[in-house]
C-alpha cells in the first residue's frame, strides 16, 4: 500500500508538472484610469521617481519600511529601492526608458522572487488623459511560478487599481498648465536692486502692454536723470489677477545707488535662491500658455513656489520680431531634490 501511495503521488506530481508546461510561460496584468490633465503633466508625476510614493498603493502598508533612491530623481536611470514588511516586501524599481508624454518603461527586481516588467502607456483623449498601468513577467521553466501566473491578475489588479485612483487624485490636484513642448532647468539666481512700479490693468494683453509701457516710461527717464545703469533686462514680477484685474511690478534691475525716489517708483532686492527657468520664443500674449505650463511641471515634480514667478524680457520688441522674442521665466522654488 505504501508503494503504491508513493506511485500515485508520483503520477500526481509528474502531472501537476507537466500541466504546468502547458500554462502560459508570460503573464501579464493592467489596469487603466482616465486623468483629467494633459498628458505631460500626467508623464512628468510618473516619470519623477521622488513622487511614487506619492501615490503608491502600497507605501501606507508600511509606515517603517525604508525608501533608497538611485541614480537621478527624475528620468531614465531613476530608481528606487524599497524593504518593508510582509505586505510590501523587498525589491528595486527603475525606469529602463522613456517615450516623452506616451510611455516610460520600468525593471523590476524582487531578488530571490525573479525580475519583471512593468510601465506605464499614456494616450490623450477628450479631456485629458488615459493612462494603463502594464506589468508583465517571464516565468520560465518555473512549474510554481507558471501556477502562480493564472492568479496575478486577480492579485495584483486592485493594487493597480488604487494606485491608479490616488495617482488619479494627485494629479487632478495639479495646476492645469500644459508643460508639453517647454524645457525646463533649476539654477541658482542672484539679487539685484529693482526700480519698479506696480500697475493693475485689466488681464487683457493690450491693457497688460501698455500697463508696461507706461511703467517704463517713467522709469526710464528717472535713471538717466540719476545716472543709473541697467544691469539686466527689464523684468515683470506677477501679483496674481483678481476680479478680472491683473497686479504686476514693471521692474528695471540697475546698479548704482538711489538717493531719493519719486512716486510711484518704488526699490528693492529681487529674488535670490533657487529657481525653475524655461525660454518662451513668440509674443508676449502668449507668454501665459508658458508660464502656466512651468507651473504645472514644477508641481508635477514635488517642487513647491517660493515667491512670485517673473518675466525676464530678454529682447528688444522694437528691435526684434515678434515671433522671434525670447522671454525668460522664472518661477522660485523649493526643490525636493535639495
Amino acid at each position: 500500500m505504501l508503494k503504491r501511495l508513493l506511485y500515485v503521488l508520483l503520477a500526481v506530481v509528474l502531472l501537476l508538472v507537466g500541466v504546468a508546461y502547458l500554462l502560459p510561460a508570460e503573464v501579464t496584468a493592467q489596469r487603466s484610469i482616465v486623468i483629467q490633465r494633459p498628458p505631460a503633466t500626467v508623464f512628468t508625476v510618473l516619470a519623477s521617481m521622488n513622487r511614487f510614493n506619492d501615490w503608491s498603493p502600497w507605501y501606507p502598508r508600511d509606515p517603517n519600511a525604508s525608501y533608497t533612491w538611485i541614480g537621478p530623481s527624475y528620468g531614465e536611470g531613476a530608481g528606487i529601492h524599497w524593504k518593508g514588511n510582509q505586505d510590501v516586501g523587498e525589491g528595486t524599481q527603475t525606469i529602463t526608458a522613456i517615450e516623452p508624454y506616451s510611455r516610460i518603461d520600468v525593471s523590476l527586481d524582487f531578488g530571490a522572487e525573479g525580475p519583471a516588467e512593468a510601465g506605464y502607456r499614456l494616450r490623450a483623449v477628450d479631456g485629458g488623459t488615459e493612462v494603463t498601468w502594464v506589468f508583465h513577467s517571464d516565468l520560465g521553466m518555473n512549474p510554481v511560478g507558471r501556477y502562480f501566473g493564472l492568479l496575478i491578475d486577480r492579485f495584483l489588479g486592485p493594487d493597480y487599481e488604487q494606485g491608479l485612483a490616488q495617482l488619479k487624485s494627485l494629479v487632478e490636484d495639479l495646476p492645469e498648465g500644459d508643460p508639453a513642448g517647454l524645457n525646463f532647468e533649476q539654477v541658482e539666481v542672484e539679487a539685484h536692486n529693482l526700480l519698479f512700479i506696480t500697475e493693475t490693468t485689466a488681464a487683457e494683453s493690450a491693457a497688460v502692454s501698455a500697463g508696461y509701457a507706461d511703467a517704463y516710461t517713467q522709469i526710464v527717464p528717472f535713471m538717466a536723470a540719476n545716472g543709473l545703469a541697467q544691469a539686466a533686462p527689464p523684468i515683470g514680477v506677477e501679483g496674481g489677477t483678481v476680479d478680472g484685474q491683473y497686479r504686476f511690478d514693471a521692474a528695471i534691475p540697475i546698479s548704482g545707488s538711489v538717493a531719493e525716489l519719486v512716486e510711484p517708483i518704488q526699490l528693492r532686492s529681487s529674488y535670490a535662491g533657487t529657481a525653475l527657468r524655461t525660454v518662451h520664443v513668440g509674443a508676449y500674449h502668449q507668454l501665459q500658455r508658458s508660464a502656466d505650463g512651468l507651473k504645472a511641471f514644477a508641481a508635477a515634480r514635488g517642487m513647491s513656489a517660493n515667491g512670485a514667478l517673473w518675466y525676464s524680457f530678454v529682447d528688444d520688441p522694437t528691435v526684434v520680431a515678434e515671433e522671434s522674442l525670447r522671454t525668460e521665466i522664472y518661477l522660485p522654488i523649493v526643490s525636493p531634490d535639495g
